[in-house]
């Protein structure tokens, strides 16, 4: 990907070939995640890409479409393209498919905050209070819930 130009007809083939499976390995997505978050792919129309992968994943069959680490990836995409309300989709399908990953729960915290859903973002961290009370979360989870909490870490 890096130094050559790519079309929008080329992003289109991206996970083209296998529709029951569109992308059989999250490492390259996620290392073409990094290449746009670092600035190392400017000749990717990054929002293209992005609309298309929505067109494949965030659809309501797409239980069998990725791997759960694909729609965290690609909730960090949207992220960092601040389509927060697509990331917040992403996110929900990972969770459905792990639902206790405590990393996931507050990726899902942070663009629920962002996207206004005040009643789910209460929801979340109410359950990651808990979880945390039951020492379930690693210190690193710790430190990032403390955020939302205003304790500092």
């Amino acid at each position: 990907v890096s130094g050559a130009s790519i079309s929008s007809a080329e992003i289109q083939l991206f996970g083209s070939r296998q529709s029951e499976r569109p992308l059989n390995a999250v490492v390259s997505l996620q290392n073409l995640t990094r290449l746009i978050q670092d600035g190392n792919c400017p000749q990717l129309d990054a929002n293209n890409f992005a609309n298309h992968m929505a067109s494949i994943y965030l659809v309501d069959d797409f239980g069998d479409k990725g791997a759960a680490n694909t729609f965290s990836t690609l909730a960090i995409l949207e992220n960092h393209l601040q389509r927060y309300e697509n990331a917040y989709s992403y996110i929900d399908r990972y969770l459905t498919l792990r639902p206790q990953n405590v990393q996931g729960k507050l990726m899902k915290l942070q663009f629920a905050l962002l996207t206004g859903r005040e009643g789910e973002y209460e929801t979340l961290l109410n359950d990651l209070r808990i979880q945390e009370a039951r020492g379930n979360l690693s210190e690193r989870e710790r430190q990032t819930l403390s955020l939302y909490l205003g304790d500092g870490p």
